[in-house]
Protein backbone atom coordinates (compact mmCIF):
# COMPACT_ATOMS: atom_id res chain seq x y z
CA UNK A 1 0.00 0.00 0.00
CA UNK A 2 0.95 3.35 -0.18
CA UNK A 3 1.85 5.24 2.49
CA UNK A 4 1.49 8.32 1.30
CA UNK A 5 -2.50 7.83 1.62
CA UNK A 6 -4.49 8.12 4.52
CA UNK A 7 -6.07 4.52 5.20
CA UNK A 8 -9.38 4.51 7.11
CA UNK A 9 -9.60 1.45 9.52
CA UNK A 10 -12.01 -0.27 7.28
CA UNK A 11 -9.85 0.75 3.89
CA UNK A 12 -6.88 -1.18 6.12
CA UNK A 13 -8.91 -3.89 7.17
CA UNK A 14 -9.78 -4.60 3.22
CA UNK A 15 -6.22 -4.24 2.23
CA UNK A 16 -5.59 -7.15 4.66
CA UNK A 17 -8.17 -9.33 3.57
CA UNK A 18 -6.82 -8.74 -0.11
CA UNK A 19 -3.35 -9.68 1.14
CA UNK A 20 -4.42 -12.66 2.57
CA UNK A 21 -6.77 -13.80 -0.75
CA UNK A 22 -3.79 -12.56 -2.41
CA UNK A 23 -1.38 -14.91 -1.10
CA UNK A 24 -3.35 -17.76 -0.90
CA UNK A 25 -4.06 -17.61 -4.47
CA UNK A 26 -0.59 -17.77 -4.90
CA UNK A 27 0.58 -20.58 -2.33
CA UNK A 28 -2.37 -22.93 -4.69
CA UNK A 29 -0.51 -22.35 -7.56
CA UNK A 30 2.53 -22.99 -6.41
CA UNK A 31 0.77 -26.29 -4.49
CA UNK A 32 -0.44 -26.97 -8.10
CA UNK A 33 3.31 -27.30 -9.42
CA UNK A 34 3.85 -29.33 -6.26
CA UNK A 35 5.63 -26.92 -3.86
CA UNK A 36 4.91 -26.30 -0.30
CA UNK A 37 3.92 -22.45 -1.12
CA UNK A 38 5.11 -19.67 -3.08
CA UNK A 39 7.45 -18.82 -0.62
CA UNK A 40 9.17 -22.62 -1.02
CA UNK A 41 8.84 -21.99 -4.86
CA UNK A 42 11.25 -18.94 -5.05
CA UNK A 43 13.76 -20.29 -3.56
CA UNK A 44 14.36 -22.35 -6.28
CA UNK A 45 14.92 -19.54 -8.50
CA UNK A 46 18.82 -18.96 -7.86
CA UNK A 47 19.39 -22.29 -7.59
CA UNK A 48 20.86 -24.33 -10.71
CA UNK A 49 21.32 -27.52 -9.43
CA UNK A 50 18.38 -28.52 -11.01
CA UNK A 51 16.98 -26.78 -13.63
CA UNK A 52 13.97 -27.77 -14.02
CA UNK A 53 12.59 -26.04 -10.49
CA UNK A 54 15.01 -22.96 -10.99
CA UNK A 55 13.00 -22.55 -14.26
CA UNK A 56 9.42 -22.90 -11.65
CA UNK A 57 10.96 -20.70 -9.29
CA UNK A 58 12.01 -18.19 -11.57
CA UNK A 59 8.80 -18.27 -13.45
CA UNK A 60 6.83 -18.43 -10.13
CA UNK A 61 9.15 -15.61 -8.27
CA UNK A 62 8.32 -12.76 -11.17
CA UNK A 63 4.75 -13.81 -11.30
CA UNK A 64 4.50 -12.88 -7.68
CA UNK A 65 6.05 -9.51 -8.18
CA UNK A 66 3.33 -9.08 -11.14
CA UNK A 67 0.61 -10.24 -8.75
CA UNK A 68 1.80 -7.97 -5.90
CA UNK A 69 1.89 -4.78 -7.70
CA UNK A 70 -1.14 -5.22 -9.72
CA UNK A 71 -2.97 -5.56 -6.56
CA UNK A 72 -1.61 -2.58 -4.61
CA UNK A 73 -2.33 -0.76 -7.92
CA UNK A 74 -6.06 -1.64 -7.86
CA UNK A 75 -6.21 -1.02 -4.00
CA UNK A 76 -4.35 2.14 -3.82
CA UNK A 77 -6.32 3.83 -6.88
CA UNK A 78 -9.56 2.91 -5.66
CA UNK A 79 -8.62 4.66 -2.23
CA UNK A 80 -6.75 7.80 -3.79
CA UNK A 81 -9.66 8.13 -5.64
CA UNK A 82 -12.50 7.10 -3.36
CA UNK A 83 -14.01 4.94 -5.14
CA UNK A 84 -16.15 1.73 -4.16
CA UNK A 85 -13.19 -0.86 -2.88
CA UNK A 86 -13.31 -3.60 -5.06
CA UNK A 87 -14.30 -6.97 -3.69
CA UNK A 88 -11.90 -9.50 -2.61
CA UNK A 89 -13.17 -11.55 -5.71
CA UNK A 90 -12.37 -8.62 -8.19
CA UNK A 91 -9.31 -8.16 -6.93
CA UNK A 92 -8.01 -11.98 -7.63
CA UNK A 93 -9.85 -11.92 -10.95
CA UNK A 94 -7.66 -8.73 -11.93
CA UNK A 95 -4.53 -10.47 -11.06
CA UNK A 96 -2.16 -11.45 -13.93
CA UNK A 97 -2.83 -14.75 -15.74
CA UNK A 98 -0.60 -18.12 -13.86
CA UNK A 99 2.00 -18.36 -16.37
CA UNK A 100 2.74 -21.57 -18.13
CA UNK A 101 4.92 -24.34 -15.96
CA UNK A 102 8.35 -24.22 -17.73
CA UNK A 103 9.68 -27.28 -19.34
CA UNK A 104 13.45 -27.45 -19.23
CA UNK A 105 14.61 -30.90 -20.96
Amino acid sequence: MDPHLMLSRADKLHAERCERSVQRHMDTVAQSWSYDDMRAACTYADEPAVPQFQAEGAALRAWRSLCWAACYQMLNQTIAAGTPRPSVEEVIAALPPVPSRPEVS
